[in-house]
């Protein structure tokens, strides 16, 4: 597993990347004046989505960087999140375009939450794996994850 683990990060990254490019890509120009304060708008909720997924990117990180190895169970709920996380740039864009605004809002702090909640049992079940592996290094391993 040692090396799916190294794999997927190195896919991470790549799909972390596109989404983000995809996101930038997204943000239409306006044709006169009247139009800036739709730019302000994407641009603003393109900030917001950068934050979030450079969050769920670091948070990963930490996780991962505890463990050399990664559990079946942990690569499926990471797989599940890289695909929940890349509807962001349609999640953003229904924040912008569709009439309905709550729906959009829903769907944007759906993904959100759930990528989110992935993280968080990843890291869980990163850090149970690790207590147990090292019974003797408990606050080690369990440091390992707060830093």
């Amino acid at each position: 597993m040692k090396l799916l683990k190294d794999r997927f990060d190195t896919l991470s990254d790549a799909i972390i990347a596109i989404v983000m490019t995809i996101l930038v890509l997204e943000i239409s120009i306006p044709s006169s004046m009247k139009g800036l304060p739709h730019l302000f708008e994407q641009v603003a909720l393109f900030l917001l989505s950068f934050i979030i997924i450079i969050n769920f990117w670091y948070r990963r990180f930490q996780a991962m960087r505890a463990t050399d190895k990664t559990t079946f169970r942990t690569f499926l709920m990471d797989v599940i999140a890289h695909a929940i996380l890349a509807l962001f740039p349609l999640a953003t864009k229904m924040l912008v375009e569709f009439d309905v605004r709550w729906v959009g809002i829903l769907f944007f702090g759906g993904i959100n939450l759930l990528t989110g909640v992935l993280v968080n049992c990843m890291t869980y079940e990163l850090a149970m794996k690790a207590v147990k592996n090292s019974p003797d290094k408990d606050e080690e391993a369990i440091q390992m994850f707060n830093d």
